[in-house]
Formats: C-alpha cells, structure tokens, sequence
C-alpha cells in the first residue's frame, strides 16, 4: 500500500474548472506487491479488485485485506465505503463471469468497457466537490511525443467536459466532476431505482434540480455541459435519500491489451504508468469537519489490473 498526501504540482494540460481544489490531496494507490501472480487471477489478463478499504458483499470484514478477494466481471456486487453504500457493475469485453447477460449488453455497440455503480451518499456534499477519474503515486514515465499527449488530452475532454488532467507532476491525474463525467446520470426516489443491469439506462436528474424555477429535466449532454462548470455544479446537492447511479462507459480503453485507442493509433497506455493501474473511482474532496474527519474520501475506489504492469 502506498498512502501518500502532497500538493499537486505541475500545470495542468486542461481544464475549465474556475477554482482548483486547493490544500493536500491524499492519494492511495494498492501495489503490485499487494496482489496474488497473474496465475491465481480469475478473468487474466486483467483483475479488478478494490483499492481503498471497502466492504463487499454485505461482509463486516473490510477489504483489501489478504487474501485479495478478485472482484466479479459483468455481475453486481454490494459494496459499502465511509461515504457511499451501493453496489456495483463492472463489464470488460470478453472477461466476464456472466457472458450471456455481456453479450446482450455489446450486441451492436462498439462499447468494450462499462462500469455503474449505485446507491446512496452517506453524507449531503454539493455536486462541484464529488469527481472521478484516475490519480497516481508517482510520475508517469517514458512519455511519448507531445502530439500523442495532445490526442490523448482532446479525448479525455470529449469524454469528460471540464476534466483537469495533470501529466508532468509528482503525483500525476486526470480528474473531472462525477456528474459531469458520467454517460448516465439517474436520481430516482429509493424503490423506483432502474436495474443496473439494463442495457441502457435512462437519464433523469430532475430531482437535482426540483427546486429550481424553469426547466428541471436536462439531456445527457446538456446534464454533462452545466455540471462541468463548478459554479454551476456548487449549486446542486447530492442527498442522502435518494437512490443515485452513475453509469460509464467507452469504446476507447480495451483493459485486455491495456491500450487507449486514439483513432489513428492505438496507445500501449502500461508503459507509461510505471507498474500503476487505472481506477474505478469517486471521491469526494469537501473539507471534512470535526465529527468526520477521519473518514475515507473515497466514495469507492477499485482497480483494473494487466499483466503488462508488472513486466
């Protein structure tokens, strides 16, 4: 395990946030120290596992705690973290524990990776201060020429507005509001929540904006628009009773051969990441008070492993 605190250095490659989040930023980053040989992992090449402490599976035990317990593909599991309680979906084209119920989800799409998650906040935070993304314990390496870099920054803008990626620093990251991010967004009262496992899950964040005057149901695209910008995001809360998922997915990043595919190329991403896997991943960067301050920032927090991170 490596628990680091530092400030982020380094200028950022993009951005439309207005405010950077200011004061230490902890990240934590499990290494491969922590994790079983490929041999013993069940959808190899590649282990999903959890990062952060996490409990699964409605379990009082919290996890990671050895021996690793490797994560289901393409079924959902319970998991419960100091901030959020849900369950979660995670589907890697041609690694997964439910193969009929991935082949209805990728019949006809180009998708290769979708992750949802659902459930409830712990705690009401405002919409600005809740991201996701990918951060790292050390720097990235071998970095390739500056027009990859470009192409790599113009897709992670398309696929997160407002997203703020730091390539050059110590810690480096690429982290963007939650709300913004997502394909889907889906607020619904508790019991009229949607089934995760729908191949298409419906938009609807009217109850976000219930107490605003005009209109209160946006598009996906609209939704992802106003919530990149954080004046705009700081005026929204999450609320602690309402059911909320959060559904990703893309056609870029093949976690099989751990390459981002630019269009024009496709990017080996592992040798650049200096044995760091990239994350499923929220947190939550609202200054704690008294009562919570030694609570996990993390809303959850798992890790896609390859093979190729540890040659």
């Amino acid at each position: 395990w490596t628990d680091q605190s530092s400030s982020t250095t380094g200028t950022p490659s993009s951005s439309r946030h207005s405010k950077k989040p200011t004061g230490k930023r902890k990240v934590v980053m499990r290494d491969s120290t922590d994790i079983p040989p490929p041999s013993q992992w069940p959808h190899r090449p590649v282990l999903l596992c959890t990062n952060t402490p996490t409990t699964l599976h409605n379990s009082n035990i919290p996890q990671p705690t050895p021996p690793l317990e490797a994560l289901p593909l393409g079924i959902p599991f319970e998991f419960q973290t100091d901030q959020f309680i849900g369950k979660a979906l995670i589907r890697l084209r041609n690694h997964s524990d439910n193969p009929s119920g991935d082949a209805v989800y990728f019949h006809g799409k180009k998708r290769i990776f979708q992750a949802v998650v659902q459930g409830k906040f712990k705690y009401s935070v405002p919409v600005s201060d809740v991201l996701t993304g990918h951060e790292f314990v050390r720097p990235l390496v071998n970095l390739p020429a500056r027009l990859l870099l470009q192409s790599v920054n113009s897709l992670l803008t398309r696929l997160a507005p407002g997203i703020l990626v730091d390539m050059f620093s110590n810690q480096p990251s690429a982290l963007a509001i939650l709300a913004a991010s997502s394909q889907t967004v889906n607020v619904s009262k508790e019991g009229e929540e949607p089934d995760m496992e729908l191949p298409e899950i419906p938009e609807d964040t009217s109850i976000m904006f219930r107490n605003d005057i005009g209109e209160n149901t946006l598009s996906s695209k609209k939704r992802k628009w106003y919530f990149a910008n954080p004046e705009s995001a700081r005026r929204h809360m999450y609320d602690t009773e309402s059911v909320h998922t959060f559904d990703f997915y893309d056609s870029f990043f093949d976690a099989s051969s751990y390459s981002l595919d630019l269009g024009f190329c496709k990017l080996g991403v592992h040798q650049y990441l200096d044995g760091q896997p990239i994350q499923v991943m929220s947190k939550c960067i609202t200054e704690q008070n008294n009562q919570n301050q030694n609570k996990n920032h993390y809303l959850w927090n798992f890790q896609i492993w390859n093979e190729k991170l540890l040659s």
